[in-house]
């Protein structure tokens, strides 16, 4: 098993992993990106800690001396066609040189010309096609496989998918990755538009990142607070069950965020390196102040059902997730609740009647 985990920046958090990597020996690599760049990544520039270049190879090169890999995210889904002008080639052309420079070892990428312009010109980097890239199918992992690939991070709805990732993980050809603390809506309407949002949040030259207003997540939130059963279906993986994933073939987990606190994303590392958490389930996936609750030790049987069953044809219809949320799930926190609500539901209202700004 080799875990990918979220850094943040901080050489301390590094230290930790690479003790925790000496007594379970399954750390493979750590990923990241800085705030801010030409071609950006899928979290806002507001949420990503602000680190300098030398500070990024600094950290790059004590992740590396630990024996870790690792992998520059790049993954906005759109350029704005800046790609394709002259500038702009330029311009992407030296962001990966720059890249080499500070010592990375793969590129997490979502944007197929981008691939193949790393993997003509960049022999050097690995390249690993980001989860926001939805590869579902085995039509899917060919076509990637074809443009020369080393790694897919799989799409998150697959998860519990366990009919397509015995097929996928026989398909053979790349190394697949399974993202494990996923908080998505399972098959999130508003993940495209998300990510597409994100990323430009993210690149120094759109003019109109400071701009961003996070609707998917207000929609999306006031979806989990009003419908808590969705806190179940959303496709995270618990520490525990990895060793059902590994036994059919797939042995890369990518766990952590980006935009959490170095604390956070300690105990998630914890969690999965010696997969093994006690206590709130949603606490680890959601983070902390999270109105519900669930004893991560009741769920020691959760994934068997979904062994032998497939979500996307019959979600809905079944009520697995339904059963498991009316025995086991405790609203610990209402008044929690009722203020979330009451603001998400505000800052809804504001977006819709297009009043966020006064407007008439």
């Amino acid at each position: 098993m080799k875990l990918s985990l979220a850094t943040t920046w901080d050489n301390a958090y590094l230290d930790y992993l690479h003790e925790l990597d000496q007594r379970q020996h399954n750390i493979g690599s750590v990923f990241g990106s800085g705030a801010m760049s030409l071609l950006g990544s899928a979290r806002p520039e507001r949420s990503l800690p602000h680190v300098s270049l030398p500070e990024q190879k600094e950290h790059i090169a004590r992740a590396r001396s630990y024996g870790f890999e690792f992998a520059y995210t790049v993954n906005a889904p759109c350029l704005g066609n800046i790609e394709f002008t002259p500038r702009g080639q330029k311009q992407v052309w030296q962001f990966f040189e720059k890249l080499c420079e500070l010592g990375v070892d793969w590129v997490v990428l979502s944007i197929p010309y981008l691939i193949e312009i790393v993997k003509r010109n960049f022999p050097q980097l690995k390249v690993k096609v980001s989860v926001i890239n939805h590869i579902n199918s085995i039509p899917g992992l060919r076509h990637y496989v074809a443009l020369g690939v080393d790694a897919i991070t799989l799409d998150w709805n697959v998860n519990r998918d366990f009919r397509f990732l015995k097929k996928a993980a026989a398909f053979g050809g790349v190394e697949l990755e399974l993202l494990a603390t996923d908080q998505c809506l399972y098959s999130c309407p508003f993940r495209l538009y998300h990510y597409n949002i994100l990323g430009h949040t993210s690149q120094s030259r759109v003019e109109t990142r400071a701009m961003y207003v996070d609707y998917p997540s207000i929609r999306c939130s006031l979806i989990k607070l009003s419908q808590p059963v969705e806190l179940i279906r959303s496709p995270w993986i618990r520490p525990e069950d990895l060793a059902a994933y590994e036994s059919i073939g797939i042995h890369r987990f990518k766990l952590g965020s980006r935009t959490a606190d170095t604390a956070r994303n300690m105990i998630m590392a914890q969690a999965y390196s010696t997969q093994h958490y006690d206590g709130n389930l949603f606490e680890l996936i959601f983070g902390p102040g999270i109105a519900y609750a669930i004893d991560n030790r009741k769920l020691d049987s959760f994934l068997n059902f979904f062994q032998k069953q497939t979500c996307y044809l019959n979600c809905g219809n079944c009520t697995y997730c339904s059963s498991i949320a009316e025995q086991m799930l405790e609203l610990t926190q209402p008044e929690a609740l009722a203020k979330e609500t009451a603001r998400f539901e505000q800052a809804f209202g504001q977006l819709v009647t297009c009043d966020l700004y006064g407007t008439e």
